[in-house]
C-alpha cells in the first residue's frame, strides 16, 4: 500500500509542480516576514524619537515653570541708600 505523503508515487511533473508551489509559498511567507520585520523596525525608530521630543517638551516645561517660580519668589536685592548728613533747602 504506498503511502500517499511520499513523493516516490507521484509523478515527476507533479513533484515539480508541488515543489515549485512550496517554493513560491516560502516566498511569499519570506517577504511578508520581512515586511513586519521593517514596520517594527519603523515602528521603534518613531518610538524612540517620539519619546526624545516628550522628553525633551517636559524639560522646557519644567524650567519655564522653576523659572517662572523662582523669578516671582525671589525679590530684587536690595539698594543702599545714601542719606546726607545735612539737608540743604534751595532759597525761594
Amino acid at each position: 500500500m504506498p503511502n500517499a505523503d511520499s513523493g516516490r508515487d507521484l509523478p515527476v511533473a507533479e513533484r515539480e509542480a508541488q515543489r515549485v508551489a512550496e517554493q513560491e509559498a516560502l516566498r511569499k511567507v519570506r517577504r511578508l516576514t520581512d515586511d513586519l520585520e521593517k514596520e517594527q523596525r519603523e515602528r521603534r525608530k518613531l518610538q524612540k524619537w517620539g519619546l526624545l521630543a516628550a522628553v525633551i517638551a517636559l524639560l522646557v516645561l519644567v524650567y519655564a515653570f522653576v523659572s517662572v517660580y523662582v523669578k516671582g519668589t525671589t525679590a530684587p536685592p536690595a539698594q543702599r541708600i545714601e542719606v546726607p548728613a545735612k539737608i540743604v533747602l534751595p532759597q525761594k
